[in-house]
């Protein structure tokens, strides 16, 4: 490795932390210390990244001590050195969770996020035919979440319903998807995975909040109260709020707002971003690991982190690019991998473990879907036609639309592969959506129209047959006419 190649990656990692610049000759000793053990290793991607994530590790470990008490990971936020101070009630919150923190640090935290499976009966979620698809980070990673609108051509109308009561202007750009192969369907049954919601601390929780008067109110005399979320604020600069959901099994974190409008307080100006003012893609992925790594947040069954950036397909294809809207926050998305498969919404993206990052701050600002991962697994019929399967393909998945007329744009796919499609059913019986993962076919596509709002990647078809069974029809595309006279 070159002198030049060293620098570049101190380079990277002091535009993450400037401090950790004064611990330059501990770093190029790690340097040395691996290229030493490993002689023969090619220099390529990946070996600067592990690089890079030992020499992030350790940097941390010179420049602080790791805080791994038994608040440690899920209230790691919450020590007495990030907060000026607790309200009184927060205090007495804390005093509650203290004792089923400690007792559940024997199993390594709070809420378990290890991934669990049980086996139950056939069919046991329902006929799974009153669904709906989506997820947080579906709508984060569309264009015009960016800043920039989707329009009619929208990729095939990936996230939204196509239903016989929609009509669609005659103008609308009507993409069909085309697979050339031969789909081997061989399978009568494939395995639906329910995630199970809630915490096992969440009812050791609710028997607490049932002894406790706080003076203002006797809590123990609302009987079958139960504890579904808390919220925790860091009163500091660029503090974050964090909420935990026992009821969901799962932690958003996203800007504490008061500490994080600075600009605001110094009534400064707000430039809009140039294409140059964004980091790499490598400084981005650093920042969100080393933000992961900082707070334990449980990565075992994720891949590895890939930048959402769908808005520079409509960059690329803009023929105003100076006054394109850059967006000022990216994602980083760690997808979310179960079976050794992975996870897509039903606009084709990857699902996951989402890190936003304000790129005028350089600092994470945000993360979703860190949720629990207990599963239970059943049986369903499969589909075995093939013609259906790919009628369904050629309108871009469950809930796009093909509808013949003048305007079509083919769209080739290439070979799919097996996944799982994010999927919400509604159960009849409790009155509350269940969240699936449906074994599906991912058909990757192979080249893009050029479409500035098109943004679609993958078209995803869940394998599950009474779903297939309940898809919504294409919507009426109208005759042009001429306009309706109002008589005066």
């Amino acid at each position: 490795m070159s002198q030049a190649e060293i620098k570049s990656i101190l380079d990277e990692l002091y535009q993450i932390d400037q401090s950790f610049k004064q611990y330059e000759k501990q770093l190029i000793k790690i340097i040395n210390q691996m290229l030493n053990n490993k002689p023969d290793t090619k220099f390529d991607e990946n070996f600067r990244r592990e690089l890079k994530l030992k020499l992030l590790q350790r940097a941390e470990e010179l420049s602080k001590k790791k805080t791994t008490g038994f608040f440690y990971p899920i209230l790691y936020f919450f020590t007495a050195r990030r907060f000026a101070y607790f309200a009184a009630g927060t205090l007495i919150i804390l005093l509650i969770l203290i004792p089923i923190i400690s007792k559940n640090q024997k199993t390594g935290s709070l809420i378990s996020f290890i991934p669990t499976f049980e086996r139950v009966g056939n069919a046991a979620f329902g006929d799974l035919q009153s669904g709906s698809s989506g997820s947080s980070n579906a709508d984060a990673t569309a264009p015009e979440a960016q800043g920039q609108p989707k329009g009619l051509g929208g990729g095939g109308g990936g996230s939204a319903s196509g239903s016989a009561s929609m009509i669609m202007p005659p103008y609308f750009v009507n993409y069909r998807y085309v697979y050339k192969g031969e789909l081997k369907l061989d399978q009568n049954q494939v395995e639906v995975l329910k995630r199970l919601k809630g915490t096992a601390s969440s009812q050791e929780i609710n028997n607490l909040l049932g002894t406790l008067n706080f003076g203002l109110a006797d809590l123990s005399s609302f009987s079958g109260a139960q504890a579904d979320n808390l919220t925790f604020n860091q009163d500091q600069d660029f503090g974050y709020s964090i909420f935990i959901s026992f009821t969901e099994g799962r932690i958003n974190i996203y800007e504490y707002w008061p500490s994080w409008n600075q600009c605001f307080k110094n009534n400064c100006v707000i430039n809009p971003l140039k294409i140059t003012d964004l980091p790499t893609d490598s400084v981005l992925i650093d920042l969100a690991d080393n933000f992961v790594r900082e707070h334990n947040i449980n990565l075992e069954n994720y891949g590895q982190p890939q930048v959402q950036d769908l808005w520079r397909l409509a960059y690329q294809d803009s023929t105003a690019q100076a006054d394109f809207y850059i967006p000022d926050s990216q994602t980083v998305v760690y997808p979310l991998i179960i079976n050794n498969q992975p996870v897509y919404d039903d606009s084709g993206n990857p699902y996951g473990l989402s890190v936003n990052i304000n790129v005028r701050q350089m600092k994470v600002s945000g993360v979703s879907e860190i949720t629990t991962q207990n599963y239970q697994a059943s049986s369903y019929e499969a589909e075995t036609d093939a013609a259906k399967i790919l009628s369904i393909v050629e309108r871009g998945g469950l809930y796009g639309w093909y509808a013949g007329g003048d305007n079509v744009v083919d769209v080739e796919l290439a070979d799919p592969q097996l996944g799982y499609y994010k999927y919400w059913s509604y159960n009849n019986e409790t009155g509350q959506s269940d969240e699936l993962l449906v074994p599906a076919l991912i058909f990757p596509i192979k080249e893009r129209p050029l479409d500035p709002n098109f943004y679609r990647q993958n078209v995803v078809v869940p394998l599950v047959k009474s779903i297939l069974d309940n898809y919504n029809q294409p919507p009426v595309i109208l005759e042009k006419t001429s306009p309706a006279v109002v008589s005066q």
